[in-house]
């Protein structure tokens, strides 16, 4: 009878979390929020890195405290249940749908405006070559006149664009998992899971376009530095994406340095 009566409790409570995680499931999609694209790129300065200030005025939830409310319920009582799972899948892709538009509103900006005239807080060249004076210790004016220099430029721009905002939404989640999961072992955990298919599809995207860009070596240096720059955040932070990320490293470098040794 003792027996009976534990087992029927044990699927009572089973029956509960199932209900609770369902439930949060839906409040953790109904509270989420696509980051506003133009705010999210003016949140990176010339060299695409993040500036922690902007970040303070992207919103990406709606209502933190019904998530932490059902989550921290479900984690005290359900540890191994799928709390963690939920989250970083919702939350992931929602940062999927923000890199999107960040891609879209580029291009939209790209089409506006002239070819000699570059978008709002866009790199120009003249930015460029400075990010590549520093990245070579030398003057870059002999560069000036690289064959296909304009189309590197763009390419380059918009792979740097790409890992610069999966860093700054990368920031803002860890941010919003303080308020929302408030837990650190699960936080440790979610980040594992949530941040790799955004990092995946960066890395799988900046594959194809460096894929389709034939040039020097040169117009490359700043996306070389950034990407080695940030290499051990991206894969301590997403431990599943860090071989998707070490080979476009190693693909890179196949792609740049032979080209640079034979000129």
């Amino acid at each position: 009878m003792e027996s009976f009566k534990l087992l029927n409790t044990k699927l009572t409570f089973e029956s509960g979390c199932c209900a609770l995680e369902k439930e949060f499931r839906n409040v953790v999609q109904a509270d989420s929020i696509v980051a506003d694209a133009a705010l999210l790129i003016e949140s990176l300065d010339q060299e695409f890195e993040v500036i922690p200030a902007r970040l303070q005025e992207i919103t990406t939830v709606r209502d933190a405290k019904r998530m932490l409310e059902i989550g921290h319920w479900l984690l005290s009582r359900n540890p191994n249940g799928a709390v963690v799972q939920i989250y970083a899948s919702v939350r992931a892709e929602n940062m999927l749908r923000t890199l999107t538009n960040i891609y879209q509103h580029d291009n939209a900006s790209r089409a506006k405006l002239s070819i000699s005239t570059p978008p709002p807080h866009r790199p120009s060249t003249i930015s460029l070559k400075q990010a590549l004076r520093k990245a070579t210790g030398r003057s870059s004016e002999r560069f000036a006149s690289a064959p296909d220099w304009r189309a590197s430029h763009e390419t380059v721009y918009g792979i740097l664009l790409a890992f610069g905002a999966l860093l700054a939404l990368i920031q803002i989640e860890t941010e919003v998992m303080g308020k929302t999961i408030s837990d650190v072992s699960a936080e440790a955990r979610v980040q594992r899971e949530m941040f790799a298919r955004p990092l995946q599809s960066v890395v799988e995207r900046a594959t194809r376009l460096l894929s389709t860009l034939e040039c020097p070596l040169v117009p490359l240096l700043p996306l070389l530095r950034h990407t080695y720059a940030h290499y051990n955040q991206l894969t301590s932070l997403s431990n599943v994406s860090s071989a998707s990320l070490l080979l476009f490293i190693l693909y890179f470098r196949r792609k740049t340095f032979p080209y640079y040794s034979e000129h």
